[in-house]
């Protein structure tokens, strides 16, 4: 047994004690009370046989050995019960905080985005729709530049578009790079970050 019983209990009154350390107490705890047990057990066979030869003197030596080892398995198994119902309610409340403490940290990600959100969204949503606002005009301007090439068939090289040049494209011949112009949505939040809606803009067209 690594702990008397003494240590066992007084782990066991400690209000700070974790969940495992209290485990590790109940199987010492468990240990002691199968010691404690065959102790009961030799005391109980050794006063049985001195009721038949044993002097009173010596037989009620064998009866507090008795009382004492009784005792003794009584308070290890008082332990191992008192035990098992504050391991279970401490695993409780340390899952409980746990799921407290992961719940407020994913609350306090939330309010240190939702502050970059008031900061950084108004600056980086105005510069996004200035962006957009020059790309789609320019892209238009292309698709006719390249139609008015493509019917004078002089060898004038056709122009790329915007996006093709300052985005990666596609690797398949069949795969269309999804447009920046037309798929962008940005919510309008104030004068300061003007929305962007998908459904008011029309794909490219000639």
């Amino acid at each position: 047994m690594s702990k008397n019983l003494s240590d066992l209990v007084a782990i066991f009154k400690r209000p700070s004690a974790k969940a495992a350390e209290l485990d590790l107490a109940l199987s010492d705890a468990r240990l002691a009370l199968d010691e404690a047990e065959a102790r009961k057990l030799r005391a109980e066979r050794s006063y049985t046989a001195g009721l038949l030869d044993a002097g009173d003197a010596e037989l009620q030596k064998l009866r507090s050995s008795r009382e004492d080892a009784i005792l003794g398995r009584d308070r290890a198994a008082a332990l191992v019960s008192s035990l098992e119902a504050r391991l279970t309610e401490t695993r409780i409340a340390e899952e409980a905080a746990a799921f407290r403490a992961e719940r407020n940290e994913l609350d306090a990600r939330a309010a240190r985005i939702a502050e970059r959100i008031k900061t950084d969204y108004p600056r980086l949503a105005r510069e996004l729709v200035n962006l957009l606002k020059d790309i789609g005009p320019t892209d238009r301007q292309i698709i006719a530049m390249n139609s008015r090439i493509a019917t004078r068939n002089d060898g004038t090289p056709l122009i790329v578009d915007v996006q093709s040049r300052g985005l990666p494209q596609p690797t398949s011949t069949h795969a269309t790079a999804p447009s920046i112009w037309s798929g962008t949505r940005l919510e309008d939040m104030d004068e300061f970050a003007p929305g962007w809606q998908v459904s008011f803009h029309n794909h490219l067209t000639a």
